[in-house]
């Protein structure tokens, strides 16, 4: 079990998926992000691509809901600089000297979905806490075992405030993006702490 600040520990477990609980109980109202958790969550763990992790609830025997991370990188431009200005250690002088892109190591936030039992008219209570449980996985377990600069998340179009709100930024936003069905967003590691302590 992952250490666990969001999630009172005697109702709800914080466990590695792979393939146990019953895993039809589960239903976030999105056909093909139930098919991966049913279906490919399991592979994609035993491959060691990514890892997908479950919170459940042990009261009413059923998943709350789950993430899924795996390694990934950014890619900064003069256009998307403001990253490299605001997190220490990064230069723009010096990386974007010879005119090119940089890229970056983060990890990636490749699915997070709540079940609809915890869905209560746009209350994001119980996503907000499983955001913030990937956020405590990334500075108390994952940090110490390797480097990233930041979490990404490709978010949906109609979860981009509820992101904006738990601290990520968009990598890119232009008039030219302002009409994708989904959007790269990033909050960078020094703001992880920040983000849980005050919420």
């Amino acid at each position: 079990m992952t250490r666990d600040k969001e999630f009172d520990v005697s109702t709800f477990s914080v466990v590695e998926y792979v393939g146990d609980l019953n895993k039809e109980t589960f239903d976030c109202h999105n056909p093909s992000i139930n098919n991966f958790l049913y279906k490919e969550s399991r592979e994609l763990n035993l491959s060691n691509l990514a890892n997908t992790t479950i919170v459940y609830d042990n009261k009413e025997k059923r998943i709350l809901g789950f993430y899924t991370l795996n390694a990934g990188v950014i890619e900064f431009t003069r256009r998307n600089d403001k990253f490299v200005r605001h997190t220490p250690g990064f230069d723009s002088n010096t990386m974007f000297a010879d005119g090119g892109n940089q890229t970056y190591p983060v990890i990636h936030l490749a699915y997070i979905a709540l079940n609809k039992e915890y869905q209560r008219n746009n209350e994001y209570r119980f996503g907000t806490q499983l955001l913030k449980q990937v956020f405590e996985v990334l500075i108390c377990d994952i940090k110490e075992r390797i480097g990233f600069s930041a979490l990404k998340v490709s978010a949906l179009y109609e979860y981009v405030d509820f992101y904006s709100r738990n601290g990520f930024e968009y990598v890119l936003h232009t008039p030219e993006t302002s009409q994708l069905n989904e959007y790269d967003m990033f909050i960078r590691y020094n703001r992880l702490k920040e983000v849980i302590i005050k919420s």
